[in-house]
């Protein structure tokens, strides 16, 4: 995953010879070109390109090919704030799921990075709560690494079917493409600041020792009797 500062390297592959331009757009900007793209001289139809990433955010670069040949080809890069790291970890993730392979470890590390901006987006004061000691940081990545979760554990969607004290559960395959990241009300209650003091519910009873109470003898006939 890039970061904000990185340098990287993007290379536009066609046939030799040809006109290469690259437009860059920034996040949230407009369009910077076309620039044009010289043919590495060690590797016939490559057209290699060198951006700086100085902003977060989504980076569009687009290559266009021209002359003797005609196409294009369009490649984005996120830069994550590395100012604000994610909240959690791979290993985070992998500990409580199982192992996973080097690519299923970066796209967690994405995943993670994504969950840690919607979290940050809906508590905007997050980090600064982790800074004062008043939201434990392992809190916080236990929000992330549950988002992850339950994206990485069943990529395909769960369903459950019940036939009567008996449940299965399975995947249905197509739905990778629809799954989403959601902050869901467990991530809200596990970030939202406790506030006040918890309200009391009913009454209050008060308890007296011993039997019931004793009558007092009857005043004014046997049926005029009172109680304590």
């Amino acid at each position: 995953m890039s970061e904000v500062g990185d340098a990287i390297g993007v290379t536009f592959t066609t046939l030799p010879g040809a006109t290469v331009a690259v437009t860059v757009t920034p996040p949230g900007g407009a369009p910077d070109g076309p620039w044009p793209v010289p043919e590495d001289p060690d590797h016939a139809g490559q057209y290699p390109y060198q951006l700086l990433l100085s902003a977060p955010g989504m980076w569009q670069i687009r290559f266009v090919a021209s002359g003797a040949v005609t196409a294009a080809e369009t490649f984005h890069v996120f830069a994550d704030n590395a100012a604000r790291p994610p909240l959690a970890t791979a290993e985070q993730v992998i500990k409580v799921h199982r192992p996973v392979s080097p690519a299923e470890e970066q796209v967690i590390t994405a995943r993670l990075a994504q969950a840690s901006r919607m979290l940050r987006d809906r508590f905007p004061d997050l980090d600064a709560r982790i800074a004062a000691g008043t939201l434990d940081p392992a809190t916080a990545a236990d929000a992330a690494v549950g988002m992850v979760l339950r994206l990485v554990r069943v990529p395909g969607g769960l369903k459950s079917q019940a036939t009567g004290p008996f449940r299965r559960d399975f995947v249905v395959d197509g739905e990778a493409a629809t799954a989403q990241l959601a902050v869901t009300a467990a991530e809200v209650a596990m970030l939202t600041p406790c506030t006040g003091r918890p309200r009391r519910r009913g009454g209050t009873i008060t308890m007296q020792s011993g039997l019931a109470p004793r009558p007092f003898p009857p005043i004014g006939g046997p049926r005029d009797v009172r109680f304590w």
